[in-house]
């Protein structure tokens, strides 16, 4: 619950909509940090906005070879969000 409430409030202070490069790698280690803590649904919510996010390398392709989201690959909503076409269009 802390490690949650730590990056919820990295996100608040520096939200996607301020910073378009940091704001959403905040938003990744949230996903992870709700991965880890075993709240899927969460973690999968925010991931379903990042991989329609450019800003950076944790995209589509990232997330099917680094085991950061160990937790969620054999959940078959994460399968469909990294299976999803859309997800792996080009973002620009």
């Amino acid at each position: 619950d802390e490690a949650i409430r730590i990056a919820r409030k990295a996100v608040d202070s520096l939200p996607e909509s301020v910073d378009a490069v940091d704001g959403p790698l905040g938003e990744f280690v949230l996903a992870v940090t709700y991965s880890r803590a075993g709240d899927k649904e969460r973690a999968l919510q925010e991931l379903a906005h990042l991989v329609r996010t450019p800003f950076g390398q944790f995209n589509v392709y990232e997330f099917k070879t680094n085991r950061v989201f160990a937790d969620l690959e054999d959940d078959p909503r994460y399968q469909a969000l990294l299976a999803d076409p859309a997800n792996n269009a080009p973002l620009f």
